[in-house]
């Protein structure tokens, strides 16, 4: 599966609607994954420290 399926940035609406077409329990394994992957002490990731 691609990392990127559109060309273009989404919006927070339709990112709301993609989230929210999957049950919570089928997404946490995912974001636990993410967390796991670019939470890491070892490799600090610079977006984490900005304002944005």
């Amino acid at each position: 599966m691609a990392a990127y399926l559109y060309d273009r940035l989404v919006t927070e609406d339709e990112y709301r609607q993609r989230i929210r077409r999957h049950r919570p329990s089928s997404l946490l394994p995912l974001i636990a994954a993410a967390a796991a992957r670019y939470g890491s002490p070892e490799h600090p990731q610079p977006w984490l420290k900005s304002r944005r």
